[in-house]
Formats: structure tokens, C-alpha cells, sequence
């Protein structure tokens, strides 16, 4: 912008000295010529001089200014885009912080309620003990009704530790599913997701490992799985592009160095629950797999077309992708409505197929290893896929044979040619070169007439 600002500058200064040139050469009011001897006298040579610079000189003003022109064209071009980058980067920051908020909020809410939940377990036991004591003593009055009115446990004190044991499981229950629909959420901060632990001071509550159970490689390993999944969910969340989507995930690779087979399970898993997650959000029923599925395809075609394609380049990378779709449906505990995803597995199959996510060949090779129950329900797909396979190979050995055909009439009349076989323009075969041609066939004989090349 500065170059284009000292540019536009000078051509400001060059304007103004050619009209003072202008008005020196050419005044307001220039002398006229009263005599034909003067108007055909020819010009003085500084004055012919002059007239060229001028010329010369307004010739290049109009080139500054058309070159002012294009600048200030694309220095608005300019602008424009880089007034475009900046809201673009302002509704993404937004976007991020919105969600670490929320998560902080979380976070905070999740703390509270388990000290809450703390007090309430301790009070619990406070007064377990309280009865203990006075059951001990023998100065526990009873009040209520008879003990003949209903079924009285076997002693108080069995009642109390089944009813701390309930009271523990379900704050432990709630506590967890609260962490995993967090996680799920996919909340992270400068592309980093934050830690599952949500900064308690003891883990053990959450039921979550500490880093030491792990090595590294397995710490190594896990860390990309669970990041990886968060990521794409968090870039379906923010609606993001499938081209920034895999930058974010390149990212990821690289710090972590993962190789193909764990990018290619986890997309796998992470495709499959989107499936399944999608399916619950609308209202899924059983007789409308079809007309969901049919649904879903928008948003395949939309993000994880080109998503996946970018992933999923080999046949190999295709195969593990497939096998991690199968081995996530087979445990029912990860995804929803599991045993109606595998009864309409070939359809499944069939929309992966025919976005061109996996060829043919993988379809294949997958189905070939396959041992669980979804065998039998694709068991048609990979024949017609077979089946398919075996006509474009038949119909690539019949191209081989037409072009070894028109070899051989090439050769055979290239022989001709060389044992000046020819008469008026029509070359005829020597019986000793074609003799040995099939009988049966009309187009080649011992007097057979092949037309010169």
C-alpha cells in the first residue's frame, strides 16, 4: 500500500508539470499569424522539440493514470479480502470461545454438584452411624406403623448400606454420563482438546485412569484416537468445511505422528456414530432407515465425501475403514440402535459404495474376511460387486484380443508388402504365411484379399 500510495504520488506531480509545460508552450491567449508568409514558414527546431516532449509527456500521463487505475483496483481487491479474512477469523474465535465458556460453565456446574453430592453421602453416613449407636445402646425409639404392615429387612442395618450403595452408584452414574456427554460435545481451546479428568483432584471419582496405568506409546496412541474423534465432531458442530476440517486433522497426524491404519479406525468409529447419532436426533423408527439414510446422504455429500476421500486414498486404508464401521455396529454399547444399523447394513454399504468412499475391490476384500453376522446381510451387495468385476474383465480381454487381431493383419500385410504381394492397389495373402488360419473363418483364408495399408 505504500509503494501504491508513493506511486499514485507521482503521477499527481507528473500532471501537474505537463500542464505547466502545457500553459508555457500554449498560452491562454497565443499570438495569431497575420501573414501567409508566417503560416507556411516551417517550425523552429526548439519549438518542434517542445511540441515532441509534450506529446511525449501527456502519452505518459495517460499511462500513469491508467496504471493508477488498475492499482487502486486492486487495492481495493485487496481490502476487500483481507476485510473477509478478518470476519472470518472473528466468527471462529467467537465460535471457540462460546464453547470453552460453555465448557467452563460445565465444568463448574459438574464440580459443584459433586461436592454437593459429597455432603449429602457424608450426612448419609453420619446418620447410619447415629443409628448404629443408638441400635447398639438399645434407645432407638421406633415410630410408624406396625412392622406387621409391611416387609421389615433383615436389620436396619443391611437397609442403610443398600441404601448408600444406590445413592453411590447413581451420583457415580450421573457423574460419568455427564463427563462423556461433554466429551462427545467435542469443546476445545486453540485446536487442543481439553482434558477428560475436567481438573478434579481425584480421578478415582470419575472413574478415569491415571497416566501412570499407561505407557507412552499406548498414552501416545489413545490421546490421538479420542482427539481425532472430538475434532470431527467438533468441526460437523461448527460447520465447518471438510477442507478445513483436514487441515485441523492434519494437524493432529502430524503431532502425534499416526500412521494410516489408526486415521483409517478412527474415521471409521467416528462415521458410524455420526450415523447413529444422526438417526437419534431425528426421531428415528424402525420402518424409516431408508427415508433417514436417504436424508443423511445431503450432509455425506456435503462434508464427508471429500473428508473421507482425502483419508481413504489406498485400498488398504478402504479395507481397515470398513472393518472399524463393523467392528463399532457389533458392540452395541458405543452406538444407538445397533441391531437395526446391522439388519440394514448392505444399505449402508451400498451409500458408502456409491459416493465413491471405497471402490469395489475393497467392498470385496472386506467382505472376504468378514466373519460376523453382517456377512449374511451383504452377501448380495459383494456378489453384484463380484459379478460386476468379472464383466469388466471379460470385456477387457476382449479388447486384447481386438488389438492383438489388428496387430496381426498389420504384420501380415507389412510380409505382403515385402514379397511385392500387391496387384492394382489389393495385396493377396501367400498361402504359406496364412495356410494355418482356422478354416471356418471367412476374413482369413489361403486366398484371402487384405486391402493395403
Amino acid at each position: 500500500i505504500t509503494k501504491i500510495s508513493s506511486i499514485i504520488t507521482a503521477i499527481t506531480i507528473a500532471h501537474q508539470v505537463a500542464m505547466a509545460v502545457s500553459h508555457v508552450l500554449w498560452p491562454d491567449d497565443p499570438p495569431s499569424s497575420t501573414t501567409e508568409a508566417e503560416d507556411a514558414a516551417p517550425p523552429s527546431p526548439v519549438k518542434y522539440r517542445k511540441r515532441h516532449l509534450f506529446f511525449a509527456l501527456v502519452r505518459e500521463i495517460k499511462r500513469l493514470r491508467a496504471e493508477n487505475a488498475t492499482l487502486n483496483t486492486t487495492v481495493n481487491i485487496l481490502r476487500n479480502d483481507i476485510k473477509d479474512i478478518k470476519e472470518s477469523r472473528a466468527e471462529t474465535d467467537a465460535t471457540h470461545k462460546r464453547a470453552y465458556n460453555e465448557s467452563l460453565d460445565k465444568n463448574d456446574q459438574l464440580e459443584v454438584d459433586l461436592m454437593d453430592r459429597d455432603d449429602e453421602i457424608k450426612e448419609l453416613k453420619k446418620k447410619i452411624e447415629d443409628l448404629q449407636s443408638q441400635i447398639n445402646s438399645g434407645t432407638l425409639q421406633r415410630s410408624g406403623p406396625d412392622e406387621n404392615d409391611y416387609a421389615q429387612p433383615k436389620t436396619l442395618t443391611e437397609l442403610f448400606d443398600q441404601y448408600y450403595e444406590e445413592c453411590e452408584t447413581e451420583v457415580n452414574k450421573e457423574f460419568k454420563s455427564n463427563i462423556d456427554n461433554d466429551t462427545k460435545d467435542g469443546n476445545t481451546k486453540n485446536g487442543e482438546n481439553k482434558d477428560t479428568t475436567l481438573c478434579f483432584d481425584n480421578d478415582d471419582k470419575a472413574g478415569i485412569k491415571s497416566e501412570d496405568d499407561f505407557d507412552e506409546d499406548e498414552e501416545e496412541d489413545l490421546g490421538f484416537e479420542k482427539l481425532g474423534d472430538i475434532c470431527v465432531k467438533q468441526a460437523i458442530l461448527s460447520k465447518l468445511s471438510s477442507a478445513r476440517a483436514r487441515l485441523e486433522l492434519d494437524d493432529l497426524v502430524i503431532k502425534y505422528d499416526a500412521q494410516d491404519e489408526v486415521v483409517s479406525a478412527m474415521l471409521g468409529r467416528t462415521f458410524i456414530q455420526w450415523i447413529s447419532g444422526f438417526l437419534d436426533f431425528g426421531g428415528f423408527t424402525p420402518g424409516t432407515f431408508n427415508s433417514y439414510m436417504s436424508e443423511a446422504e445431503a450432509d455425506i455429500t456435503k462434508f464427508w465425501v471429500n473428508f473421507l476421500q482425502h483419508y481413504l486414498e489406498t485400498e488398504e486404508n478402504q479395507v481397515l475403514f470398513l472393518k472399524s464401521i463393523e467392528l463399532t455396529v457389533l458392540e452395541a454399547d458405543k452406538i444407538q440402535f445397533p441391531g437395526l444399523i446391522t439388519s440394514n447394513y448392505e444399505r449402508l454399504m451400498f451409500t458408502i459404495y456409491k459416493h465413491d468412499i471405497v471402490t469395489g475391490d475393497a467392498v470385496i476384500g472386506w467382505w472376504s474376511n468378514s466373519g460376523s453376522k453382517v456377512r449374511g446381510v451383504t452377501r448380495k451387495f459383494a456378489e453384484w460387486l463380484e459379478d460386476d468385476e468379472d464383466e469388466g474383465d471379460e470385456e477387457d480381454e476382449e479388447v486384447e484380443e481386438d488389438e492383438t487381431t489388428i496387430q496381426n493383419m498389420i504384420q501380415l500385410n507389412n510380409t505382403c508388402l515385402d514379397s511385392s504381394c500387391r496387384c492394382d492397389g489389393v495385396v493377396t495373402a501367400p498361402s504359406s504365411d496364412i495356410g494355418k488360419e482356422e478354416e471356418g473363418d471367412s476374413s482369413f483364408g489361403v486366398n484371402s484379399e487384405i486391402p493395403a495399408l
